[in-house]
């Protein structure tokens, strides 16, 4: 008989120097930042869909006062924290820039 054997557990790489509470309240605040850079936190409906990187950086800095270095918690991008979260952001090349929008 051939035993079936289960696949290893995927290793998920941890954010130094945040916690659980720390990812969500960073998350909630790029999330929040991203729909009021679009106008769908208050009219419900969006005009534009997506917005560059580069831009919801500044967006954040300006917004919360705070400079986002993802390089502080392990990352070597923006882009490569927001696609460790695909239920939350969506990032895509639109052919001149990585550009992000929220998963609704």
């Amino acid at each position: 008989e051939l035993a079936v054997i289960p696949p290893p557990p995927v290793k998920k790489r941890r954010l130094n120097g945040l916690d659980t509470s720390g990812v969500a309240r960073l998350l909630g605040g790029l999330h929040g930042c991203l729909q009021s850079m679009l106008g769908t936190a208050a009219s419900g409906e969006a005009q534009v869909q997506e917005a560059p990187i580069h831009e919801l950086e500044e967006e954040f800095e300006r917004y919360w006062r705070l400079r986002f270095d993802v390089r502080s918690i392990g990352e070597s991008s923006t882009a490569a924290f927001l696609r460790r979260f695909p239920d939350v952001f969506k990032v895509r090349n639109n052919g001149v820039y990585l550009v992000v929008s929220p998963v609704p």
